[in-house]
């Protein structure tokens, strides 16, 4: 029905006009509903994937779906029972006005992706245009924070013909796993570490791992994700007092 309402937004259950939410919005969405229904289950669960997708912010329940409704991360998927922690990443979804060209987690911060050639200090200043409509990949964490022993010399060759041009000893347990529309190329990943490694093998064997030296004066490595791939970070740690094995 047409007519005018008071509206308030936070601080208010009553409709009226007093007590009224006094500061700043990331953003406000307006929903409207025939004869005077609510919204639907399914729709909501769409602007909750958008929120969270475009926030970092991983949702407590359910599925991600893009504005079809298609799934894009499928918690319940096989192999990501442990990976359903700090969901997020990158996204064109033109019916929705979806598009996420950087991410992190706001639960966890280990890794910045983005696309194009710098991290911009908004998303909305990233100029790059490597993302289609439909384009999703998203990335969920084990969330673990330890070190593990993983000790290969320089020269050790991995997947793809790619080699080690220092030493490393250890990686850390902190392992992502992609769901992905596509494969994606040429994704930057900012983290703090020697080498990202992408590989099909949750071990990180190396035949069966491509690893991407992080540069040193950039601080991100350029990386190739496909779906399904795991991700995680290899690195020296010398031992106290300057000992070696």
């Amino acid at each position: 029905n047409m007519g005018s309402y008071n509206m308030s937004i936070s601080g208010n259950r009553n409709d009226e006009a007093s007590y009224p939410l006094k500061g700043d919005l990331q953003e406000l969405i307006i929903i409207s509903a025939d004869n005077n229904s609510t919204i639907s289950a399914a729709n909501l669960v769409k602007i909750n994937s958008y929120l969270a997708i475009k926030y970092g912010i991983t949702l407590e329940g359910g599925n991600y779906v893009n504005s079809l409704g298609t799934v894009v991360w499928d918690k319940a998927r096989a192999g990501y029972t442990d990976y359903n922690n700090n969901i997020f990443g990158l996204a064109n979804d033109e019916a929705s006005g979806l598009l996420q060209k950087q991410a992190k987690s706001t639960d966890g911060k280990e890794l910045t992706i983005f696309v194009g050639d710098e991290l911009a200090d908004l998303n909305t200043n990233n100029t790059s245009n490597a993302l289609s409509d439909g384009d999703y990949l998203l990335l969920g964490s084990n969330a673990n924070k330890h070190l593990i022993p993983y000790k290969y010399g320089a020269g050790t060759g991995f997947d793809g013909g790619t080699t080690l041009d220092e030493e490393v000893n250890y990686r850390r347990e902190l392992t992502f796993r992609a769901q992905a529309t596509r494969s994606f190329t040429d994704i930057k990943i900012a983290a703090d570490a020697m080498y990202v490694l992408v590989s099909t093998d949750p071990d990180f064997a190396p035949g069966s791992t491509r690893v991407y030296k992080v540069d040193d004066t950039k601080g991100y490595a350029s990386v190739t994700i496909n779906d399904g791939d795991y991700i995680s970070f290899a690195l020296y740690e010398g031992l106290p007092g300057g000992s070696h094995d």
